[in-house]
């Protein structure tokens, strides 16, 4: 069982940590749409209610127009709060959530990566490809002025 590469549980763990935050995010969004929605019923009801009540109490036309015109100033006004409050709620939601993916997705890539160099000593058919990797990472952090061939390059 030499050839067999055996995937360990940070790397499950990392990935099941990124769903669930994922949906999480997908979660909040969904909870916040459905209070902004409520919030709209609620303004819907209360204009109904009182478009009814302006209906029975009012004596005359130009009384209905007054108490209607009140009432749909009150909408109006309610409906451009809500907005405010939804727009709002939206970008700080958007910001949170990008900030939290960002961050989740760092932390998932840091398990994944670190654990990717182990599992390639394991199979020897990944032998080379560590190798190489080796190199690459060797000649990332090598000093200024040398060359990949090792040649001193000439600074000014």
């Amino acid at each position: 069982m030499t050839g067999k590469s055996v995937t360990p549980f940070e790397l499950f763990r990392a990935n099941l940590s990124f769903a669930l935050q994922a949906l999480s995010f997908g979660h909040q969004a969904r909870q916040q749409a459905c209070e902004f929605e409520m919030q709209r019923i609620r303004r819907d009801l209360e204009a109904a209610r009182a478009i009814g009540n302006a209906a029975s109490a009012a004596k005359d036309w130009s009384a209905l127009a007054v108490s209607w015109q009140t009432v749909l100033r009150d909408y109006m006004a309610t409906t451009t709060n809500l907005w405010q409050q939804g727009l709002g709620a939206a970008v700080r939601l958007q910001t949170g959530s990008f900030e939290g993916m960002r961050e989740a997705f760092a932390t998932w890539q840091a398990v994944s990566t670190d654990q990717w160099p182990t599992q390639a000593a394991m199979n020897p058919v990944m032998q080379p490809w560590q190798e190489w990797l080796q190199r690459v990472e060797g000649a990332a952090v090598m000093p200024r002025g040398r060359a990949l061939g090792g040649d001193v390059l000439h600074e000014r």
